[in-house]
């Protein structure tokens, strides 16, 4: 199934943040139709080695990609130990979804501007 990001009127997919006046109960819904869009993993965590080159040699540094995969971890991590964990973007919940598709639950917190992190207790 495609997301059609028409469905998603408070969302603004420039910077994949949701408008101000979005509750938790619409982001609930939101929630759901994008679960269904998301096919899962095979992997556990995000992994992906990434080495910049610039001009020919190596690039000394972790990359974007390099910080951004810590953070995805780091937060599956944590909700796997049932603890919670906060998330700034709709990007960062659709990989979330990747790796904890049935389990996640996400609750949009519109006074903060995060998104609170956890999984269903098996």
């Amino acid at each position: 199934m495609q997301l059609n990001k028409s469905d998603f009127p408070k969302i603004n997919w420039k910077t994949s943040r949701p408008d101000s006046a979005l509750t938790d109960e619409e982001w609930q819904e939101y929630f759901k139709k994008i679960s269904e869009c998301v096919s899962p993993a095979d992997e556990d965590k995000l992994t992906f080695n990434y080495t910049g080159r610039i001009f020919g040699s190596e690039y000394c540094g972790d990359s974007q990609y390099t910080y951004y995969k810590r953070f995805i971890n780091s937060v599956l991590a944590s909700i796997r130990k049932g603890e919670e964990d906060y998330c700034f973007y709709i990007y960062q919940i659709i990989e979330l979804l990747r790796f904890e598709h049935d389990r996640l639950q996400c609750e949009w917190l519109p006074e903060d501007g995060v998104f609170k992190c956890s999984l269903l207790l098996r």
